[in-house]
């Protein structure tokens, strides 16, 4: 039989439109953002572009990586429009920008971001995107494949109305590669000998 959380990450692909391999359970969305933020291929210097308007667990996990690793964080306002905020972020945009990682919906007004735009225009500039999607899953129907972005960290207590305690992250499976992984345990290998040297997963 499978696992509830088999049966957990099924559900989630479909309502997502997304392939179950490309989803993982979280306990919510920091700790999706926390794996994102410091498992990108970042260095001193970097830029990585916020918003005025960001929850403190999408701000503190990148100040925090600005702090140990030197990277720079940019803070743009929202526009009035999804049209307006698309032109403020493309303006932000230098040769130093890595990351653009915005909230779908931001807690603070409310406003649906142009996301799928955004991503676009990421994409088109060798730019990683993250979206923090903490709020549109259970409120808009979210297609991450047409959106676009490389990841995607959403909740599943809020608008969805499940357990406190979940959520989840999609990481694109273009992306599965340039994103480290330093997390591990029970589930993490394909099969593994504790005996090799060194241990092989």
């Amino acid at each position: 039989f499978p696992s509830h959380e088999d049966i957990a990450i099924k559900a989630l692909a479909r309502l997502l439109n997304t392939k179950d391999t490309e989803i993982t359970l979280t306990r919510n969305v920091t700790e999706g953002i926390n794996i994102t933020c410091f498992g990108l291929p970042l260095k001193a210097g970097d830029e990585v572009i916020l918003s005025t308007h960001e929850h403190v667990g999408n701000a503190t996990p990148w100040l925090n990586r600005a702090k140990l690793h030197g990277i720079v964080i940019k803070a743009i306002p929202l526009g009035k429009t999804a049209e307006e905020t698309l032109n403020i972020v493309k303006a932000s945009i230098t040769k130093k920008t890595k990351v653009i990682a915005l909230p779908h919906i931001p807690c603070t007004i409310g406003q649906i971001l142009p996301a799928k735009e955004i991503c676009t225009l990421a994409r088109e500039r060798g730019i990683f995107s993250f979206v923090d999607g903490a709020h549109p899953p259970g409120m808009l129907q979210i297609d991450l494949k047409d959106i676009g972005c490389d990841v995607y960290a959403g909740c599943c207590h809020k608008w969805l109305m499940g357990p406190k305690g979940t959520g989840f992250l999609y990481v694109s499976e273009n992306f599965r590669n340039t994103l480290q992984v330093y997390y591990g345990g029970g589930g993490f290998d394909t099969g593994w000998d504790m005996l090799s040297q060194p241990p092989t997963l």
